[in-house]
């Protein structure tokens, strides 16, 4: 700022300009590579310079300053104020064949109210855009921080500055309203978060429809759910236990009579054994006659004792001979002693 003052008392002249140099990080800048104006021709520079980042929709390498005096101001289409520094400029070699103008713009009113016409200004940023109308080309310098312009007085006659202001800072609200972060403010970085999926009234997560596998079908059919088999009901008669059954007669009465073995005959005055003549004489074939089964009876025989009543403990007795043995040795036991103390 004390440079463009100071360049503005010497009336711009080339050997102070060239003596003046800026130094952007590791790079050093001439001062009208940094600074454009307040000149027609020196405009017209920066005219060329923007437009050729247009295509390629980029920004400058390095921020650029301008320089110039306020001719007017007003307000835009969409309510947004901008200021003129510089208009009727023709633009190098005329390629165009319409005019330039040089305007400041801004999306904070704030930033622009002190700039007033006549005054001079200062101005520095990158965000620069050219935006084209049917009689000019604009080109505009979005002002975004309170510190990237200023602005004096300047008394012709006298050749005296004034002294440099800065319009005030924005405040956290002006900020929200224009939907900007501050400069050199970092991005906050992104947090993706998982939507819940869609729950039922039993509050379980629904299952996603399955997609089709062919054109015109339609998801399968799921299975109905099977219903819970219960114990089978036996209905076959329960038959009522038998407790102390006898076996079941094997073969026919036998004929009353002195006993005697029929399967190995009988026994003869000399010990030997001789074959029984009630084996059956053999049929047709040599095989021999089977007997006849017994008939089955009625009912099935049933024991004496009744299963509900309990049997009587059984007697136990002392032998008559043992009770003889304890007194003979009790008493033998006390003949000894007497026999010992005598």
């Amino acid at each position: 700022m004390k440079i463009a003052r100071f360049l503005r008392q010497c009336d711009f002249d080339p050997e102070a300009v060239r003596r003046f140099k800026v130094l952007h990080g590791s790079r050093t800048l001439a001062w009208q590579t940094f600074c454009f104006g307040p000149d027609d021709r020196s405009l017209a520079r920066l005219h060329q310079r923007v437009a050729a980042t247009k295509p390629h929709g980029r920004r400058l390498s390095h921020p650029v300053a301008v320089h110039g005096t306020v001719v007017r101001r007003g307000e835009s289409g969409t309510g947004k104020p901008f200021v003129v520094l510089a208009h009727d400029i023709t633009p190098v070699n005329g390629e165009s064949g319409r005019k330039v103008e040089v305007m400041l713009r801004s999306d904070h009113p704030t930033l622009l109210e002190p700039l007033t016409p006549g005054r001079q200004v200062l101005a520095v940023g990158d965000r620069w855009k050219i935006f084209s109308r049917k009689a000019a080309e604009e080109v505009q310098l979005w002002i975004e921080e309170h510190w990237s312009v200023a602005s004096w007085t300047w008394d012709e006659e006298t050749g005296i500055a004034g002294d440099p202001e800065c319009p005030p800072a924005l405040s956290p609200d002006q900020r929200r309203a224009a939907g900007r972060r501050p400069a050199g403010a970092k991005k906050r970085p992104t947090v993706r978060r998982r939507t819940p999926a869609p729950t039922g009234r039993s509050g379980f997560a629904r299952r996603p429809a399955r997609r089709r596998t062919a054109a015109g079908q339609g998801p399968r059919p799921t299975a109905a759910p099977r219903t819970p088999i219960g114990p089978q009901e036996d209905n076959r008669p329960q038959q009522e236990p038998i407790q102390g059954t006898p076996a079941w007669p094997s073969g026919p009465t036998a004929p009353p009579g002195p006993p005697h073995d029929h399967q190995q005959g009988d026994r003869t005055a000399d010990g030997s054994r001789t074959a029984s003549a009630a084996r059956a004489a053999p049929g047709k074939g040599g095989a021999a006659a089977a007997p006849p089964a017994p008939p089955m009876p009625a009912h099935p025989p049933r024991p004496t004792h009744t299963p509900g009543s309990p049997l009587p403990p059984p007697s136990v007795e002392t032998p008559a001979g043992a009770r003889a043995a304890k007194k003979t040795s009790l008493r033998g036991l006390l003949d000894r002693w007497r026999g010992k103390k005598r």
